[in-house]
Parts: C-alpha cells; sequence; structure tokens
C-alpha cells in the first residue's frame, strides 16, 4: 500500500527574474513528487521571468479581490506614521515616506490575506517560505493554524544588511520574535546562520545550512551555446582581455566600486568589461562609467535568459558585492572554468572559493586592492589555468542533487 504524499506548498514572493527565484524553480523541477504533493504560491507579485513545468500547480493570487477591512486600515496609517517620525524625518521627505510605507504595508496584508486564503483551500501540511516578506506571511499562517502548519523558512539574504532600512525598531526586533514560531530556518551559508543566531537569536539546532544548488551539466551545455549575432559583435576576437559580472543592478552588488577598479586595469592593460543584469541602478552606473571615461568599453547587456554562453566568452569573473547571503554565480563561474576574482563579503565568497584557493578574495570596498587582483589575474594565465581546472571540480560540491536532498530529508523530519 502506497503511502500518502506529504502536501507541501511553497511560498516566493514572485518568480522574478532573481537568485532566489531561479533557486525556487530548480528545486521544485527536481523535487521527488511520488513522495511529495507540491505547490507554488506567489505572495506579493505575479510576475514570472523563469519558465516553471506546467505540471507543477502555480497560483497567482488576485489582489484586486482582497478587501482591507475599516480597522486594518487605521492600523496601516499609525504604523505609516510612526515610521515617518521615528527615527526623526524632514519635513519634505515626510509625505513620501509615509506614502511609500503605507503603500508597502498595505500589499504586504493583501498578500497575506490573499495567501490565507490559498493555503486555507489547499489543506498542507507544511510550508517552505523564500525570501522575507513570504516568510512573515508563512509564521503568521502558522499562528492561525494553533500549530497544525510547519514551516520552514530561507530568505537567501543576510538579513541585518538587507533589512538595515525597515523601522529602525522592528527590522531586529520584528524578526527576533517571529523565528521563534518557526519550525526549521535553513541558511544558505555559514555565514548567514551565524547572523541569525548572533542578532536574531535563533537557536542553532532550529537551523540548518543548505548550499544552493546549481546544475552544473546545464550550465556547462548553456555555455557551449552560440550568442545572439547581436552580442556577437560586442565580442570582437582580438584578444582583448574580457571581465564578466553578472548580477541586479542594485547597491549590494557595488557595481560602482567594479567600474573604479576596472578604470585603474584598464590604464594597465587593453580589456573590455561586460555587466549582465538589470536594476535600478543602471541610470547612475552608466553615468559613472562615461565619468571615468571608460564607457566605450564597458557594455551593459541587461538580463540574459541564458548569462552562461557570455560567461564562458570572457577570461575572468569579478564579484564586486559589499554583501551576499550565498553568490550562486559563482558557483557558476567555477562550473565554466572561468578564474575568479571576488570581494570577501559577508556571506558565503570564503565558503563558496574554500578561504582563496579556487579564487582571489579581496578586501570589501577596496578600489585599490580589487583592481590590484584583476591585475594580478590577468597577468598570470598559468594561474588563471589552473583555477579552471580546479574550480570545474569545487563546482561539483555544490550540485543542485545536494540542495534537493536537503530539503527532502528536511520535509521527512517535519513530517
Amino acid at each position: 500500500m502506497c503511502s500518502k504524499k506529504t502536501k507541501v506548498v511553497f511560498l516566493i514572493n514572485s518568480l522574478g527574474g532573481g537568485g532566489a527565484e531561479k533557486i525556487m524553480t530548480m528545486l521544485l523541477e527536481n523535487i521527488d513528487r511520488e513522495k511529495f504533493d507540491i505547490s507554488l504560491c506567489l505572495t506579493c507579485e505575479n510576475r514570472v521571468d523563469y519558465d516553471l513545468d506546467k505540471s507543477i500547480p502555480l497560483h497567482k493570487p488576485n489582489f484586486d479581490e482582497v478587501k482591507i477591512n475599516t480597522i486594518l486600515s487605521v492600523a496601516i496609517k499609525i504604523l505609516s506614521l510612526a515610521r515617518c517620525l521615528i527615527p526623526v524625518s524632514h519635513f519634505s521627505k515626510m509625505h513620501k515616506t509615509y506614502t511609500d510605507v503605507s503603500n508597502n504595508l498595505t500589499h504586504l496584508f493583501k498578500s497575506f490575506l490573499a495567501t490565507r486564503r490559498y493555503i486555507e483551500s489547499v489543506q498542507p501540511q507544511i510550508l517552505v517560505s523564500f525570501l522575507f516578506s513570504s516568510s512573515l506571511i508563512a509564521i503568521a499562517l502558522k499562528k492561525l493554524s494553533k500549530g497544525r502548519l510547519r514551516v520552514v523558512c530561507s530568505d537567501h539574504c543576510t538579513l541585518t544588511k538587507e533589512l538595515k532600512n525597515f523601522f529602525p525598531l522592528t527590522y531586529v526586533h520584528l524578526p527576533r520574535f517571529l523565528f521563534k514560531y518557526l519550525d526549521i530556518y535553513v541558511a544558505v551559508s555559514g555565514g548567514v546562520q551565524q547572523d541569525l543566531v548572533s542578532n536574531y537569536h535563533v537557536s542553532p539546532e532550529q537551523i540548518r545550512i543548505i548550499y544552493n544548488g546549481s546544475d552544473i551539466e546545464a550550465i556547462k551545455s548553456l555555455a557551449l551555446k552560440p550568442i545572439s549575432s547581436e552580442l556577437e559583435r560586442l565580442f570582437p576576437d582580438d584578444d582583448t582581455f574580457a571581465i564578466v559580472n553578472v548580477g541586479r543592478l542594485a547597491p549590494p552588488k557595488s557595481q560602482a566600486l567594479l567600474l573604479r577598479a576596472f578604470q585603474i586595469v584598464r590604464a594597465h592593460r587593453p580589456c573590455r568589461l561586460y555587466l549582465v543584469g538589470q536594476g535600478e541602478l543602471f541610470d547612475e552606473l552608466t553615468d559613472l562609467a562615461s565619468e571615468l571615461g571608460v564607457e566605450q568599453d564597458v557594455y551593459f547587456l541587461g538580463w540574459q535568459e541564458n548569462p552562461f554562453n557570455i560567461m564562458g566568452k570572457c577570461d575572468l569573473f569579478v564579484l564586486s558585492s559589499s554583501w551576499e547571503a550565498f553568490p550562486n554565480v559563482l558557483v557558476e563561474a567555477m562550473a565554466i572554468g572561468l578564474p575568479i576574482v571576488s570581494t570577501d563579503c559577508p556571506n558565503g565568497p570564503r565558503e563558496a572559493l574554500a578561504d582563496g584557493v579556487y579564487g582571489d578574495l579581496v578586501p570589501v570596498n577596496d578600489v585599490d586592492a580589487l583592481a590590484s587582483a584583476v591585475i594580478r589575474m590577468s597577468d598570470d594565465k598559468n594561474r588563471r589555468q589552473e583555477i579552471a581546472r580546479m574550480s570545474k571540480e569545487r563546482a561539483e560540491t555544490f550540485a543542485l542533487s545536494h540542495m534537493t536532498n536537503g530539503y527532502e530529508h528536511l520535509i521527512d523530519e517535519l513530517s
């Protein structure tokens, strides 16, 4: 007689083109569906950039159908006003702050109500949430279920970094309060685990470290695919040293630091820089490239469905981040055999690169150190080839199967 499948609903803000969203897609498509009855619920936005296997149920809430009652509306206004006053804001900024916070809180409550409606209809045993807003919703749903639901959260970030611009009285205390009610927190690196223990008082017994997985063979295959003719003209066959960075154009990724370092490297030798990604800092970064006089050798390629064939045409991958949780892109670069220079930021690069064995680590926000490391790597072809060889083996440590098995064992543990 077949045992009954464990019903699991996975929650995520959206399937927009980010790292956590990509990991969620791969996890769902590789988890054992003979054992687990799974579905995915988008909690905050109905955006889908990744093609999810159509056999996996995908719920997109209709936020227009969700109504906020008078009491909740008043509570949102009070919380929004408090956020304007603590710390005391400049009067001219208060209206915008109030409006932004009010809109965000309203949408969060609508997200919670819409998600609750779906969870009540599906009646799962376990919720697995990715990203902080979805984690808040999952923990609140567990409280309302009076313990019937088990909850696994993974925010795929270093929370003290990501939440520092939130309401000062809550960015530590609210998660610290809520995390008392989760069952398991999945940290994507040892550094994230330490952040949770030190700053949010999560018990080490409640934490499991499961590194993000990568489909190593698929990455290798995609890296060999030809790039479009439009992109091909940006890679002239002239032996110019090619540097690539892949990531959101956003403050944590610190591409401005990379541009300043590139200016120094470019004075040393001919080189090009390819930035793959989109984000709110696009205009600021293109302006900076012009200001630094390097715009002719810097290429902003936007979001690419297949970034790996672009990476495969480059000589060096550079991660310039100020903070991460676990940078999947380092594993992807290693799988392709691309040498790496990375900032030694919290958290993840040091773990991925094994304390610098599989790539060079430099201090965070140090333009000269980053430029020097890139120059050393560009000047030493033998070292690049040796790192490339070792890195392909290292990438197997973070194979997709290891992550999938980790989540399957965790769900079994809670069933």
